[in-house]
């Protein structure tokens, strides 16, 4: 399927979760096993939000516009 705006848009919106993620963990007695798995979980995030764009620049999506 080929990525548009709108998967860019999904993705880096489920990026902004990491805070409400964090607030989680300090609130946690299991803290440090927490941290890793968030950091996992967000570097599977990040990643991701990184190919969708990356696939969409080349798929030429972010064409300079002239008027």
């Amino acid at each position: 399927m080929k990525k548009n705006r709108f998967h860019l848009e999904e993705e880096i919106m489920k990026c902004w979760n990491i805070i409400d993620d964090l607030d989680i963990v300090l609130d946690s007695e299991d803290s440090d096993e927490l941290v890793k798995s968030i950091q996992n979980l967000y570097e599977h995030k990040f990643q991701s939000l990184w190919n969708t764009f990356s696939e969409m620049v080349a798929n030429g999506q972010f064409k300079k516009v002239e008027f």
